[in-house]
């Protein structure tokens, strides 16, 4: 994962879901969300776009928002993914640290 800063709003959040070494293929998918559990420990919930799931299976992307990295610290990410039937499938979590703004 790449680096971010309290308040960033670039780049988005990726990565790829995986079953032990190889991309899971999302197009099955019903759903496809990211939970990311802040410093404060607090929790926010939004859907993750989908990558090309022929040529990177398993990737997907989190654009940030406003508020999504309000402070530094460590944060978390897990992505859940539901199949058809209402089957929920966690990936993760994984860590990732946000810096402190210093101007």
């Amino acid at each position: 994962m790449t680096g971010w800063t309290a308040n960033d709003l670039e780049p988005p959040i990726a990565g790829t879901v995986l079953n032990g070494s190889v991309g899971v293929d999302l197009t099955s998918a019903t759903t496809v969300v990211a939970h990311i559990k802040r410093s404060d420990d607090t929790t926010i919930s939004r859907a993750v776009t989908p990558g090309d799931q022929t040529t990177a299976p398993g990737s997907w992307t989190l654009p940030l928002v406003t508020g999504d990295l309000p402070s530094s610290g460590a944060y978390a990410i897990e992505v859940q993914v539901t199949w058809p039937g209402t089957r929920p499938q966690t990936f993760g979590p994984t860590s990732f640290p946000v810096g402190r703004e210093i101007a």
